[in-house]
C-alpha cells in the first residue's frame, strides 16, 4: 500500500489514477514501463534460450546418434568374433563326440586315396590332432602332409586354370610348393625332434604309404605342369630354394607361367 503524493490517499501500484483526488498515479506509470521492458527483455531471452536448446538438442541427438552407431558396430564385431568362436567350439565339439564316424569317413578317403577330400574333410568338420580329445593325434602326420598337399594341388589347377600367359603365376606356386616341400621334410627327416621321428615310425603302414604316394603325386604334377623330366622331378625336392625359383622360372617362361617376381 502507498499514498498519493497529491491528497494523500491510500492506492496501490497497479491503479494509474488516484480513487480519491484523481490524479495520476506517477509510481504506477513507471511501473508499467518497467514492466514492459522486463517482459520484453524476458521475451528475448525466452527466445534466445529457445534457439539455443534447439540447437544443442540438433548437436546432442546426432551425437547420440553417432555414439549409438558406434556400440553398434562395436557390438556386431564383438558378436561376429564370438560366433565364429562359439561355432568353432561347437565343431570341436562335435569332432569329439562323432569321433567313430568321423575316424571311419577319414579311413574311408585313405583307402580311396583321396588325399584332397581327406584334408577338406578334416578342415570342414575342424577335426584337429590336438584337443580335449586325443583320439585324432594318430592321424596328425598324415593330415599334414594330405593338407599340404592339397594347397599345393588347388594352388596349381587354379593357376592353370586362369593364366593368360600375361601374369606370373609362380609366386604363389612356389610358395605352395615350397611349404610341401618344408612339410614333407619335417615329417619324414625330422631334424633333433625325437617325438616327430617316433610318432612316423609309429605309423601305420598305409599312412607311411599314403605320404609317399603323395610324393609321388607331386613329382607327376611338376613332369605335367612344368614339363620336368623323370629325374628333374626326383632331384627338385633336394634343391635349395634359391635353385628350387630359377628352376620353375626356366620351366615357367617354356609352358608360359610369366617370370618370377617377387
Amino acid at each position: 500500500m502507498m499514498k498519493c503524493k497529491y491528497c494523500g490517499g491510500n492506492l496501490t501500484l497497479e491503479q494509474a489514477y488516484c480513487p480519491h483526488c484523481g490524479r495520476p498515479n506517477e509510481e504506477a506509470a513507471q511501473h508499467v514501463k518497467d514492466m514492459e521492458h522486463y517482459k520484453s527483455n524476458f521475451e528475448d531471452t525466452k527466445s534466445d534460450v529457445y534457439e539455443v536448446t534447439e540447437k544443442n538438442t540438433e548437436i546432442m541427438s546426432h551425437m547420440i546418434i553417432i555414439t549409438v552407431l558406434v556400440i553398434l558396430c562395436v557390438v556386431v564385431f564383438v558378436v561376429s568374433a564370438r560366433s565364429w568362436s562359439i561355432h568353432r567350439g561347437l565343431l570341436q565339439f562335435d569332432a569329439g563326440i562323432r569321433q567313430g564316424s568321423y575316424m571311419k569317413q577319414m579311413e574311408q578317403y585313405l583307402e580311396d586315396e583321396d588325399y584332397i577330400g581327406l584334408s577338406a574333410f578334416c578342415d570342414r568338420h575342424y577335426i584337429r590332432p590336438y584337443s580335449s580329445n586325443n583320439s585324432y593325434e594318430k592321424y596328425q602326420l598324415l593330415m599334414e602332409a594330405s593338407g599340404a598337399y592339397r594347397y599345393f594341388y588347388e594352388s596349381l589347377m587354379k593357376a592353370v586354370t586362369i593364366n593368360s600367359g600375361n601374369v606370373s603365376i609362380l609366386p604363389g606356386l612356389y610358395e605352395d610348393i615350397s611349404d610341401y616341400y618344408e612339410q614333407l621334410e619335417r615329417i619324414l627327416h625330422p631334424v633333433d625332434n625325437d617325438y616327430r621321428a617316433k610318432q612316423y615310425r609309429e605309423l601305420p603302414e598305409e599312412q607311411k604309404e599314403a605320404i609317399l604316394r603323395m610324393e609321388e603325386n607331386v613329382k607327376a604334377l611338376l613332369q605335367t605342369y612344368f614339363d620336368m623330366t623323370p629325374e628333374e622331378a626326383e632331384n627338385f625336392g633336394t634343391m635349395s630354394n634359391a635353385q628350387k625359383i630359377l628352376f620353375l622360372e626356366e620351366k615357367g617362361e617354356v609352358m608360359g607361367y610369366g617370370k618370377f617376381e617377387e
